[in-house]
């Protein structure tokens, strides 16, 4: 009896600690992301065996490489969201690295293409992104007076957070550049005003002007 008491104690306790270590590790969990993509050559054909690893510019952080499989897709898991950059090696070509801005609980499609008509040994062509630059201004809709130190928000769409936040001037007026080609979701908010909301397209190296006119409650 007493050494069934101590077997069923011991289960417990085991039980307890991996409900503690499990309840941990989710938060870490839900705060990743993750990179995917494909790799072909110029002429569409894809590429099997090309190792893939992703470095986080802000942290200089770098994942575990992995391996192009028989349909050259790739996948890199529990990556925290930021800037990366994407680094591609295949013996005989040249090394490929591509820029990606990766938001909170999405996967980031980055697909990769050689170029192999002129295979290099030990050179680095680098495939980046232009960005472009989300500008606007902030007024009310009675008078049309600038609304100064409104906050602004800008969010890729798909991402489950905004990414970036800039107040508007003194003039009303605000603007966040270097921003990733990409499908963008505006919001403005200001004490005494109704919220506003817009969806832009941004291509690269565009400068994509918008307006606000917000209302009294």
């Amino acid at each position: 009896m007493l050494q069934n008491a101590i077997s069923r104690t011991r289960y417990a306790l085991a039980t307890l600690g991996l409900l503690v270590v499990s309840a941990a590790f989710l938060p870490t969990l839900a705060q990743t992301t993750s990179i995917s993509g494909v790799v072909t050559d110029k002429h569409g054909a894809v590429i099997p065996g090309v190792n893939i690893s992703a470095t986080n510019k802000d942290t200089g952080q770098t994942s575990p490489p992995v391996t192009t499989d028989s349909e050259g897709r790739y996948a890199i898991p529990n990556l925290p969201p930021g800037h990366y950059e994407v680094r591609a090696t295949l013996p005989g070509f040249a090394v490929l690295r591509v820029e990606a801005t990766i938001g909170l609980g999405r996967t980031s499609a980055v697909n990769i293409t050689f170029d192999d008509s002129q295979p290099v040994h030990g050179a680095i062509q680098i495939s980046t992104p232009r960005p472009g630059t989300i500008k606007g201004t902030v007024k009310t809709e009675s008078n049309g007076r600038p609304i100064r130190n409104a906050e602004i928000r800008i969010q890729d769409q798909g991402a489950l957070q905004p990414q970036f936040m800039v107040r508007t001037n003194g003039s009303g007026r605000f603007s966040k550049s270097h921003l990733p080609p990409g499908t963008y979701k505006i919001s403005v908010k200001a004490s005494g005003f109704q919220d506003g909301e817009q969806n832009v397209e941004l291509a690269e190296r565009q400068v994509k002007a918008i307006a606000f006119t917000l209302h009294t409650p």
